[in-house]
């Protein structure tokens, strides 16, 4: 099969491809990627590859309960398919009780479920969700809120609404930072082109296949990443729930990852395209944390095979 859109760990998709999966009892559901309208029909979920990610968080959470509020259900699925959820205004007991979530929601719901397992803990969260269904009463969803978490809805949504506004770290495969990190030795963490997919994390967009690079840099400094002239774009992540005032923006050309509405968003670099420019001519100004860093093409510029690094000047 191939694909002009998006391939993910060597897998080029045109036609629909299924895949199947255990659910609760003795039953089975499907997963089916495609290009697709993304969909839910009985027991078989509907996917675009590129949004694979939140329809198989919908996959697993069915054991938990096949059908809670839509506001929890998106959120969920939202909240652990990668990017930094973002907080847009409170939540009433009616918008939660709401028939359908739009699209446009998604951000908000799994802000709303960000600050759930932040405040009550990943358990407490889960009894909620399992507690809750579509068409719910406020009646029933104010048991379901004390018993779950100790307030009834109302207080749970007052606190959410004056809690501080926070970022919290992107969850899941997708999120930034959450691929295994190449070590630091010394002045220098240093890897090789990744050209094949059984070699290490490769992923195929239009244009080309990125390899996915993750390490922590241990102290503030000056740095320089050299991809050997391949096109590259780095990314600096968010680990910890973080106040959205105490943000500090990175210096261009490195992005923060907290700025996007998706995950694996940042891959298009600045350095290395036609033009001629390098990151190793450009001197990084970086704080201590972890980063991500996409390369283009790794093994075309690099004819000697020479490792690519970020070293501290």
């Amino acid at each position: 099969m191939t694909s002009n859109l998006f391939s993910i760990a060597g897998m080029h998709v045109d036609d629909d491809v299924r895949l199947d999966y255990p659910v609760a009892g003795d039953g089975v559901a499907a997963l089916v990627l495609g290009a697709g309208a993304r969909l839910r029909s009985g027991t078989v979920i509907y996917s675009e590859i590129k949004t694979v990610a939140h329809e198989l968080v919908h996959a697993w959470s069915m054991s938990a309960n096949p059908d809670p509020l839509p506001v929890l259900r998106e959120g969920l699925a939202q909240r652990m398919s990668g990017p930094v959820p973002r907080q847009s205004g409170p939540y009433t007991v009616s918008r939660l009780l709401g028939a359908e979530v739009s699209p446009l929601e998604y951000q908000e719901a799994s802000h709303l479920v960000a600050w759930l397992m932040d405040t009550y803990g990943t358990d407490r969260f889960m009894d909620l969700y399992a507690r809750t269904s579509r068409g719910s009463s406020a009646k029933a969803l104010d048991a379901a809120a004390r018993a779950a978490l100790g307030s009834d809805i109302e207080e749970v949504l007052a606190a959410y609404a004056n809690a501080p506004p926070k970022f919290y770290p992107g969850m899941g495969a997708q999120a930034c930072g959450a691929a295994a990190k190449v070590p630091w030795q010394g002045e220098a963490a240093t890897w090789e082109a990744i050209t094949e997919c059984e070699d290490g994390p490769l992923i195929g967009f239009e244009g080309g296949p990125w390899q996915r690079v993750v390490l922590d840099v241990p102290s503030d400094g000056v740095y320089v990443l050299d991809t050997v002239g391949s096109a590259a774009a780095m990314t600096h992540c968010l680990t910890v729930p973080t106040e959205e005032t105490a943000v500090e923006p990175s210096d261009s050309p490195v992005v923060d990852d907290w700025i996007y509405s998706d995950a694996l968003e940042s891959w298009i670099g600045p350095y290395g395209s036609d033009d001629g420019d390098v990151w190793a001519d450009h001197l990084l100004d970086l704080r201590a944390g972890t980063y991500e860093i996409w390369i283009n093409n790794p093994g075309r510029m690099n004819l000697f095979d020479e490792p690519m690094s970020l070293r501290r000047m």
